[in-house]
């Protein structure tokens, strides 16, 4: 493997997972991983069926069913628009990360 994918991994991976740490902190749920939504998705599902609103810490079903369909919706808008790309710079990725950039500041901006 390169340099620079290795370097592209872990800076895609460092980024996720302080994604990841902030969402849960801040909203209860995950944000990057989604094994970890499904779980709380789960839970949740289960507690229902057991007679509580959700589980411990105030955390039901829609936050994680949110984030699930968010990060689908997200991968499928992605994987649409890079899809065929050959360009070289890879231009459409690029933007799309600018995008997500712009996003996240945003998600930081409008959760002070």
């Amino acid at each position: 493997m390169n340099p620079r994918t290795v370097g592209l991994l872990a800076g895609l991976t460092l980024s996720a997972g302080y994604v990841d740490a902030v969402a849960f902190f801040g909203l209860g749920v995950f944000t990057a991983n989604m094994t970890g939504n499904t779980v709380l998705l789960a839970g949740a599902a289960g507690a229902r069926i057991l007679g509580k609103t959700s589980l411990p810490g105030g955390i039901g079903i829609v936050l994680p069913l949110l984030s699930i369909a968010a990060f689908v919706a997200g991968a499928s808008v992605a994987s649409a628009l890079v899809r065929g790309e050959t360009r070289r710079p890879p231009l459409r990725s690029a933007a799309l990360l600018a995008c997500v950039v712009v996003l996240f500041a945003a998600a930081g901006v409008l959760h002070r």
